[in-house]
């Protein structure tokens, strides 16, 4: 894992297609980050995701070969969201 320390308005790249932009801190323990990626790109929370591998029918070949997780959830493209779904606001 890799662990990167940012501040508010502090930006990382991955993969030159998907932009991580913190957005400031909520509370104790909390932060609230900003995710801009392709609308081909799913972007679920944890649990969401683990949910989703769970339903009857999922479609396994979509997980990644690394076994990597999705990234936090948000969507910061300007494309409308899928139902169930709401963009980052003050975009």
């Amino acid at each position: 894992m890799l662990v990167l320390t940012r501040r508010p308005n502090e930006t990382i790249r991955i993969n030159g297609r998907v932009r991580v932009t913190v957005l400031g801190f909520k509370g104790r323990g909390k932060v609230r980050i900003g995710i801009e990626a392709s609308p081909d790109i799913e972007i679920d929370r944890e649990e969401v995701w683990e949910r989703k591998q769970e339903q009857p029918g999922h479609n396994a070949a979509r997980v990644p070969a690394s076994g990597a997780h999705d990234p936090p959830a948000g969507r910061g493209h300007k494309k409308r969201a899928p139902a169930g779904r709401r963009p980052l606001r003050g975009r």
